[in-house]
């Protein structure tokens, strides 16, 4: 799309705006529910905080175009009809239409990127049910806007990684965004004096050292205890409570906060246990009071450094449900065929089934290959693959933040090995691909 590609209906005489298209009752719930959404994605809570539609918008003089907002989930969940997205945006005061119907931009300029961590709160122990939220964003809205008004309301889901084989997942958690802090400040007060508001900081490490537990099977809390406070939350009255469960409320900021907290006792404790036990002189553990200098001076060997690596978005495209028999070399294969010969990583393992392909610069061919792919004209091994997109948004981030994690324990494990003389192998590196790498460049 170039810049001057659309033009405003507002700009236009209202005899020659084109005529909406007629719609009958199902298509006008369909669209009622898609105004909701052209309303959340183009305001101002949203708009702030999104460096996707916020990049997207100042490339385009303001404009989205409704295909871009057709590949987001909530979207696509109501309908993939652009007709209906475009007479949606009619229905929203805030935005206006192109006059070719095919992309929307906000009235008013386009918002500063804001902090909004001070106006919120993080909400825990909202119902669910099958990996799914069991309430919609109205009932959530409908308990906290008695305080203020309530600009958005987001619901939380650890993403789905396919590199990992890891599903989306519901965590039961929403952030509640009001429009301005002291309206939050007043929730948060009426839950504290309620008693829905969780330990403070002080529980964060009790919490980490139980995750350890929980993963070898010994859980304090049985299914009988959990049963029990299930009950317990039925007979208790509160004004923050959805369906039976009681909600635990605590302030965005403290949550980061928390959470940090929480990281970095992770690390230390990964930390802690990657280090190899010193054996006393009846084999078993040394106490880990003494050698202490020496413990001290060669634990920079083990020390993880994590380089941010410099990237441009649009360059990745994840791939699922690859052949039996993979390897990386049918994937390069599988891009040159697509139109891509150079400048290419490719991401995977032999044997997975899921994997990823990056270019060094967005390359004008890598989203018609993924749409190759994705129609079955472009195989690999001669096989049609399940599913590829373009990784955007939280997932590219992460992608990237990964593969920084990644490289720097390839490095950390190769300076280790360097130093102890390679393993047997004199600290020289092998000959040779076996294919059994992560990553290679073409």
């Amino acid at each position: 799309m170039t810049d001057s590609t659309h033009t405003d209906t507002s700009a236009v005489e209202p005899e020659q705006t084109p005529t909406p298209v007629p719609l009958n009752d199902d298509e006008k719930i369909t669209v009622s529910k898609l105004a909701e959404r052209v309303a959340f994605f183009f305001g101002d809570a949203n708009m702030s905080t999104d460096n996707f539609m916020m990049k997207t918008a100042r490339d385009n003089d303001g404009y989205i175009e409704i295909d871009t907002l057709l590949r987001f989930n909530t979207v696509k969940k109501i309908s993939e009809d652009p007709k209906l997205v475009a007479a949606a945006a009619e229905q929203v005061g805030a935005v206006v239409l192109s006059r070719d119907r095919e992309a929307i931009r906000r009235k008013d300029p386009l918002p500063e990127k804001t902090n909004n961590s001070v106006r919120s709160l993080h909400v825990a122990n909202v119902p669910m049910k099958d990996n799914s939220f069991d309430v919609t964003v109205e009932e959530v809205k409908e308990v906290f806007s008695k305080f203020g008004e309530v600009v958005l309301i987001r619901f939380r889901f650890a993403k789905a990684d396919p590199r990992k084989d890891l599903e989306k997942k519901c965590l039961g958690e929403v952030f509640v965004e009001f429009a301005n802090p002291a309206d939050m400040e007043k929730a948060l007060a009426a839950a504290t004096e309620e008693g829905v508001v969780p330990a403070d900081i002080a529980g964060v490490v009790e919490d980490v050292a139980s995750e350890k537990k929980e993963k070898e099977g010994e859980e304090e809390k049985t299914e009988e205890k959990k049963e029990e406070k299930k009950e317990e939350e039925k007979t208790t009255t509160t004004q923050f409570k959805l369906k039976e469960n009681v909600l635990k409320i605590l302030m965005m900021k403290k949550w980061l906060d928390n959470n940090k907290s929480k990281d970095k006792i992770r690390a230390d404790r990964v930390e802690f246990e990657r280090k190899p036990k010193k054996r006393s002189a009846d084999g078993g553990e040394a106490d880990s009071t003494k050698n202490t200098e020496k413990t001290t001076s060669t634990s920079t060997s083990d020390e993880l450094v994590v380089e941010k690596i410099s990237w441009e978005k649009g360059c990745v495209c994840t791939i699922t449900g690859l052949p039996q028999g993979c390897d990386r070399e049918a994937l390069t294969a599988a891009m040159k065929e697509g139109g891509i010969e150079e400048g290419i990583y490719i991401d995977y393992s032999r044997g997975e089934k899921n994997g990823a392909i990056r270019t060094n610069a967005p390359h004008t061919h890598l989203k018609t290959i993924v749409d190759k792919f994705v129609a079955g004209d472009l195989k690999v091994m001669g096989e049609n693959i399940e599913s590829a997109k373009i990784l955007e948004g939280e997932e590219e981030e992460k992608y990237w933040e990964d593969a920084a994690m990644m490289k720097a324990q390839r490095k950390r494990k190769y300076d280790n090995e360097k130093r102890s003389g390679g393993g047997g192998g004199g600290g020289k590196r092998r000959k040779g691909n076996n294919n059994r790498g992560r990553v290679s460049k073409v």
